[in-house]
């Protein structure tokens, strides 16, 4: 949670949110600030529940990072967000499917 991005706020509440739910259904979390690419997982983290909005969270970016670290996703991986991200390229794609 959290992110260098400007909607950092928004995802560290979203991130305190999602943490605060799976916890009621039993869960173990880890809360994690990232704040950059240099970010530190503790070593028995095998999962992780994405929830930073914007640039660097919804990119692909991280989940770059996460993967090249062998921690798995709940998230469509890194070209799928990065496409997701590019609104024109989802704009094309979406006029060629629906035309």
């Amino acid at each position: 949670m959290g992110g260098p991005g400007s909607e950092r706020d928004v995802s560290l509440a979203t991130g305190r949110g999602v943490s605060k739910a799976l916890r009621s259904l039993g869960a173990e979390i880890v809360d994690v600030d990232v704040r950059d690419e240099k970010f530190v997982l503790p070593k028995d983290v095998d999962f992780a529940f994405i929830t930073i909005h914007g640039t660097f969270g919804e990119d692909g970016e991280l989940q770059k990072i996460l993967e090249e670290r062998g921690v798995a996703l709940y998230c469509d991986g890194v070209e799928a967000s990065r496409a997701a991200f590019d609104k024109v390229c989802r704009k094309r794609n979406f006029a060629s499917t629906t035309s």
